[in-house]
């Protein structure tokens, strides 16, 4: 996931080139066999619905806690874009620069891409572009926002599944410290990350513990998001209480 095919050839003749093109078939084949006559009726427009908690109110803030810089576009790109117009505030975290040891053009090129797709939920919204560091729990992390949207990017290495350096050599202690791609920070631990993450979550989140108002808060972990969900959970609640739902 973290490095496209380098020419439709190669990806032809890789498994999930074969297997999107036995798809394509079947779809082709589908629609071929059906050629008798079409409805006409019309089918109401789904505007943006509100997610809301047990108790019926609408979640104020919605988190998408995500590895890769499209993933929640794939996973739950309707979820998002209902989100940036139902909710006060979006927060998509992007834990690594998915560069695959590619170049730095690879992955300032990948999150020019995530900044594109924010633009295209937030159309129709005001508020142009603002980036600048920010430091969280003695971190130094890229923000941005655009909008109601909040975007942190950690740009962590991503060197690929069972490749040494990466994320799960940091979380079973194979390594003792991980350095952002562009050597902005270095978590020494696991515990330094996922205090980083929770450090994120109260930056976010004015209502939550230790406030006078609990802000109703939503974090969706996208499938491959590091952290398991009761985890990711549990950070959340520990920062801003039990008001909080995962999906």
């Amino acid at each position: 996931m973290s490095m496209w095919p380098r020419s439709l050839s190669s990806f032809a003749r890789s498994p999930g080139g074969r297997v999107i093109a036995a798809m394509a078939a079947v779809a082709a084949f589908s629609s071929c066999s059906d050629l008798g006559p079409k409805s006409t009726a019309r089918v109401a427009p789904h505007g943006p619905s509100s997610a809301v908690g047990a108790n019926g109110v609408p979640f104020t803030i919605e988190y998408f806690i995500q590895a890769h810089q499209d993933d929640w576009q794939l996973f739950f790109g309707d979820r998002a874009v209902d989100a940036a117009n139902t909710a006060s505030k979006v927060v998509f975290v992007y834990i690594t620069a998915g560069a695959a040891d590619a170049s730095d053009a690879y992955w300032q090129v990948r999150e020019q891409g995530a900044n594109a797709s924010v633009d295209t939920i937030s159309l129709g919204k005001s508020g142009a572009w603002a980036c600048a560091s920010v430091t969280v729990n003695t971190h130094t992390i890229y923000r941005c926002t655009r909008a109601n949207t909040v975007n942190y990017y950690l740009r962590l290495p991503n060197p690929g599944d069972t490749r040494p350096n990466g994320l799960s050599d940091l979380r079973d202690g194979k390594i003792s410290s991980l350095t952002s791609v562009e050597r902005s920070a270095t978590y020494t631990s696991w515990a330094d990350l996922t205090a980083t993450l929770n450090g994120i979550f109260a930056a976010e989140n004015p209502g939550g513990r230790g406030h006078t108002r609990l802000q109703p808060v939503l974090v969706h972990r996208l499938p491959e998001s590091v952290l398991p969900a009761e985890r990711l959970r549990d950070r959340a609640r520990s920062e801003m209480g039990n008001g909080v739902r995962l999906r």
